[in-house]
Formats: C-alpha cells, sequence, structure tokens
C-alpha cells in the first residue's frame, strides 16, 4: 500500500517549540547596556559615514558647477573665434582648426560646448569624469563622420590628407577627421 504523501508544516496535535532560552530579569538588565552602547556606536558610524558623503556630494557639485563654467566660456570665445573672426589671430587659427579638422561640425563645436557646460552647470549630466567626457567626444566624433558621410565618393576613395585638411577649412568637406575615418569605413565596409 503505497503512502499518503506528507504536506507541509506541523504534524496536526503537535505544539510549536519555543527556542528561546527563559532568562532572568538580572541577567538581562547587565547585558541591555552594553547592547545599546554597541548599537549607539554603529548609529554614530553611520551618520559620519553619511555626513562624509554628502560634504564629498557637495564638494563635487562644486566641482562641476566650476567645469559647467570653463566649458561655456571656452564655448563663446570659440564661437566669436570661428564665427565673427573676432577673437583676434589666436581665434583666427583655433577657428580655421576646428573647421580643417571636424569640417562644418567645427561650426557647431562652440555650441556643444556650452549646451554641456550649461547643462553640467544645471547639475543635469553625470559628474565630470574621463568617462562622460570621452562619451561626449565621441558623440562629436559620431556627428563628424556622419557629416563627412556626403562628400566621400566611393568611386575615388584617396587618402590625401592637405586636401582633406584645405578643404576642410573651406567647409568642402567633411574635415581631415571625417574624410579619414569616413573613407576608411567606406574602403572596409563599402556605402550603405
Amino acid at each position: 500500500m503505497a503512502q499518503a504523501k506528507r504536506k507541509p508544516g506541523r504534524p496536526p496535535g503537535s505544539k510549536n517549540k519555543n527556542t528561546k532560552k527563559k532568562t532572568s530579569k538580572t541577567a538581562k538588565s547587565a547585558k541591555s547596556p552594553a547592547k545599546t552602547a554597541k548599537k549607539e556606536t554603529k548609529a554614530a558610524a553611520k551618520a559620519d559615514v553619511k555626513a562624509m558623503q554628502e560634504k564629498r556630494r557637495a564638494d563635487q557639485k562644486v566641482i562641476d558647477e566650476i567645469w559647467g563654467v570653463i566649458f561655456i566660456a571656452i564655448g563663446i570665445f570659440l564661437f566669436t573665434a570661428v564665427q565673427f573672426h573676432a577673437a583676434g589671430e589666436l581665434g583666427n587659427t583655433i577657428g580655421d582648426v576646428l573647421k580643417g579638422v571636424f569640417g562644418l561640425i567645427g561650426l557647431v563645436v562652440p555650441w556643444y560646448l556650452m549646451a554641456f557646460g550649461a547643462l553640467t552647470f544645471a547639475n543635469k549630466t553625470v559628474h565630470i569624469s574621463a568617462y562622460s567626457v570621452s562619451l561626449c567626444f565621441l558623440i562629436l566624433l559620431m556627428m563628424c563622420l556622419l557629416n563627412s558621410g556626403r562628400f566621400i565618393d566611393e568611386a575615388n576613395l584617396v587618402y590625401i590628407f592637405d586636401e582633406f585638411y584645405d578643404k576642410g577649412v573651406t567647409l568642402e568637406n567633411g574635415g581631415f577627421f571625417g574624410m579619414t575615418v569616413g573613407t576608411f569605413l567606406v574602403k572596409l565596409i563599402g556605402m550603405v
């Protein structure tokens, strides 16, 4: 004869056993101050850690705001250099280098920096780190590649670096970076 399957839990009629040992009031009162002191020490340590974390966050916030102001200032300087040629010879040279390297996106770089600076100042971005700056630079390079795609001739894939730079300054192609990497990608995978 097959046995019936056991159901979970205690069998009917059994009593719940109390595993706690009963202690006298004197022993309980003797341990209580020690436990209380230990709990207070833990609570004080947690409060100290929390205060240090808050201070670190406040310091990081101030540093991010300073970086935001720096990005906005650099963006304004580059805007006057690239758009109005009003930043002197140094500004004109920087503007030509931006256009030569990035092409038409060189005109967008000042706006990009000002927008990133404003978002950083308003605490709408992650903290400034090498990772966040590199990702922002990667976005800029992707925009540069998208821009240079319209200037690449699939029939004539030749690396002429001087021409890439010079035509980038006059905004006739995607600039040195965009045309070089774009030409490499078209040779590698073809035109899409």
